[in-house]
């Protein structure tokens, strides 16, 4: 993903202010160690540098030791927040600089080489350098280095080329850590928003949910406060305070729901049924029953489904006068009612009804959220934790508990058996953290190495922050816990893999090259940029293997049907050239044999691998080789076996009629005598000449003897052959040796079928 993904400009703000980059005590630790390693190994300049020892000196403890110690001051101060990512990249890079021009003073010293990958890799990943910052300043430093290198010592040695390849290598490990690294700290610090953006929104609605209860019962108080001023008023006058009570309780003013039954017993006193005496119209609105269709008439008769358990709780209350109280859903409505249930006289029973369907439906939603809660948190291997600091107590969630491999069903060991959960470095940067916190309150966020019950290590990000009492005094730590084992894991893996890299293709003498699979350029070995003459090695990166100048229709096809591919191609550099591809330095055409595998993943295209070798030099020698093995020395003219390898050749193609044309020449032998074989030679080569003057491009003409020579003529009757012999016969007058006239013996035959043999033809 991007970096800056669902980070807006005031978000991104906060970020960089954040623990991830602005931890003043751990830079101030850091920069500490650094000032007194780089005045320790100012003991090796007495060794390998005493004739420029002083130079020295004001290099260590005049410039970069105090540089670092001014860093360190910033710490303590409010421009620390503001400045801290250029002053860590000047440090970085004057520190590495400082290293660099010893190297290149004592090239030949590995301790040297082995502080500048120590520099290098603090850089990246222990100053907390954002991603851009480390990599300007870590190329800035090999570059110094490499320019330096070469001023001062007027030439480029092969030292000098491996110690910046190795260098580049360490580099780019850097970068994928620290890109890596700013990721997952940009991840956790948006999750650490979204977990406290729930936790407001909860607090809010636990907060609204207690202003509900409160409300509640205030409201049934008023209800019991009611009831007893009604039997107090009953005792006064009977009958007027039947009418009165009726009349006062259903009331259409009262919010609740009011409803006065009569129980009705068996022959044994034992509740079977209850009447609706009166209803008020709340009730009505609450329960949907109409006072119509209800008043006189038994529940059973106006809900025949009734649990007979009701019947039995109301005859209790009104033969016994206890009231009760109690929460149900009534599926035949679809709500849920809270109810007060007593007995306004012996055999009557009155229910006040309230509607906290909505109610329930907040607790639900309340409840699912906290389900949610916790089914994020197990997802993310996410979990939360509170120290009172008064009391020392521990709350854990349970994915906390499945952390540390604990029983979530027995209490957390106390806070001063936690020393036991984490290896002692860990723990020591964590109880200092936590004395800081309790102390002033700031805030912490580590990466810590944990230890399970069953001894085994891993690794947990943790953060924690205070809340205080309504006295301003902190009262309780707070925080959230991360399981980060897979991912150390992986960057360990990372660290692994980015050096059997290394190791295996960087020195590789075989050119070699990565596509993904969309068939962009992701990688080239040092032996590629070489055989392509790759001016800078960046340009290459995402370019099409498809948008190639070279690449031919045949393969393309194969590409596209993800074959393998193994052919020669005459590789254009001028063509590169010219499209701008990329920037070569190399020009002509070369010969290439090209080995194009596509590699799959779980079935899917995951890219191509390219193997590329020169054998522009293999193919010249054998198309020598060739052409010796075919031609006369002499004469430029085919051989007696390339002679015969023409002749079957076009018999399998059927090129009849086939002329077939023998010629001595006559007298050779005189002329060598008579001049020497220089002229005899000269003789010969004359002759060549006109044969290949009269014939086509099409026919082959050898010199199969001393002084034979055999022409064939695919496709030629016997008049073009007659053709043939007339105009050599005529040329041939022309070729004067001496005094002496060359003269031809001339002799032609058609072959029109596959069955003669040609050694028959040729000693015929």
């Amino acid at each position: 993903m991007r970096l800056r993904e669902g980070f807006d400009l005031e978000r991104e703000q906060v970020f960089l202010q954040s623990k991830q980059f602005t931890d003043p005590l751990y830079i101030r630790g850091v920069f500490i160690v650094f000032i007194l390693l780089y005045g320790l190994f100012g003991l090796l300049d007495l060794v390998y540098f005493p004739e420029i020892l002083n130079q020295l000196i004001i290099i260590r403890f005049a410039i970069i030791i105090p540089l670092l110690s001014l860093s360190v001051i910033l710490t303590y101060t409010k421009y620390f927040y503001r400045f801290s990512q250029l002053v860590n990249a000047f440090c970085f890079f004057v520190g590495g600089i400082g290293i660099a021009y010893m190297l290149i003073l004592k090239p030949e010293n590995i301790v040297y080489y082995g502080g500048l990958f120590m520099v290098i890799f603090s850089g990246f990943l222990l100053i907390k350098l954002r991603f851009i910052y480390a990599s300007i300043t870590g190329w800035a430093v090999l570059w110094v280095y490499f320019i330096g290198f070469v001023l001062i010592n007027k030439e480029i040695t092969e030292l000098l080329l491996y110690s910046t390849l190795f260098f580049a290598g360490a580099i780019v490990i850097g970068m994928a850590g620290a890109f890596n690294i700013e990721k997952m700290n940009r991840k956790q610090f948006l999750h650490s928003i979204n977990i406290t953006n729930i936790n407001d929104s909860l607090k809010n609605q636990f907060e609204e949910k207690n202003s509900q209860f409160e409300r509640l019962e205030q409201s049934i108080k008023e209800n019991k406060i009611l009831q007893q001023m009604n039997l107090e008023k009953d005792r006064l006058a009977q009958s007027l305070r039947e009418s009165e009570e009726q009349n006062r309780l259903l009331t259409s003013e009262m919010r609740l729901g009011l409803a006065l039954h009569e129980i009705i017993c068996d022959e044994n006193g034992k509740p079977v049924d209850y009447r609706f005496i009166s209803v008020n119209e709340s009730y009505e609105k609450l329960t949907g029953l109409k006072k119509e269709d209800i008043l006189g008439k038994t529940i059973l008769e106006v809900m025949p489904n009734v649990e007979k358990y009701w019947i039995d709780k109301f005859g209790e209350v009104a033969l016994s006068g206890k009231s009760t109280q109690y929460e149900n859903y009534v599926m035949e409505i679809g709500k849920y009612y809270g109810t007060s249930v007593y007995s306004p006289k012996k055999g009557q029973f009155a229910v006040i009804v309230d509607d906290i369907t909505e109610r329930k439906q907040l607790e639900n939603e309340q409840q699912q959220r906290e389900k949610d809660l916790l089914t994020s948190q197990k997802i993310a291997h996410l979990g939360t934790w509170r120290l009172n600091v008064k009391t020392n107590e521990v709350v854990w969630s349970d994915e906390l508990y499945k952390m540390y491999g604990f029983d979530p069903t027995l209490p957390p060991p106390p806070y001063s058996e936690h020393s036991k959960l984490f290896t002692k470095p860990s723990w020591e940067m964590l109880s200092t953290a936590l004395s800081r916190t309790m102390s002033d309150g700031t805030p912490y966020e580590l990466e810590l190495e944990m230890v399970h019950t069953d001894g085994s290590n891993g690794w947990m990000w943790v953060r924690g922050e205070v809340e205080r009492d309504q006295d301003g005094m902190i009262s309780t730590i707070s925080g959230a816990a991360q399981d980060i084992t897979q991912r150390k894991h992986l960057e360990q893996d990372l660290y692994e893999s980015n050096q059997k890299f290394i190791a295996i293709f960087e020195k590789s003498p075989v050119p070699i090259e990565f596509f993904d699979a969309n068939g962009k350029h992701t990688y080239a070995n040092n032996a590629a940029n070489e055989l392509f003459g790759v001016v800078d090695p960046k340009e290459i990166n995402g370019l099409r293997l498809f948008d190639n100048p070279n690449l031919n229709p045949e393969m393309a096809k194969k590409l596209e049907n993800l074959e393998d591919i193994n052919m020669e191609v005459e590789y254009d550099f001028d063509k590169v050239r010219q499209s701008k591809f990329f920037q070569t330095k190399k020009s002509g055409k070369r010969i290439l044999n090209l080995s194009i595998t596509p590699l799959f993943q779980e079935r899917q295209l995951n890219g191509y691998i390219l193997h590329s070798k020169d054998i522009t030099v293999e193919r010249q020698k054998q198309k020598e080789i060739e052409y010796i093995s075919y031609h006369d020395y002499l004469t430029d003219l085919y051989n007696r076996r390339y002679f015969v390898y023409s002749y079957h050749r076009f018999i399998s193609q059927r090129s009849f009629p086939l002329g077939i044309m023998m010629i001595d020449i006559n007298g050779l032998k005189i002329i060598n005598d008579a001049y020497g074989h220089s002229q005899g030679d000269m003789t010969i080569r004359l002759v060549s000449r006109l044969f290949m003057k009269v014939f086509d491009m099409e026919d082959v003409v050898a010199r199969i003897g001393g002084d034979e020579f055999a022409i064939l003529s695919p496709n030629k009757n016997s008049e073009q052959m007659q053709a043939y012999k007339e105009k050599i016969i005529e040329l041939v007058k022309e070729i004067n040796v001496g005094n002496i006239e060359i003269s031809l013996a001339i002799g032609y035959e058609v072959v029109t079928d596959s069955n003669q043999d040609i050694d028959e033809l040729l000693s015929a």
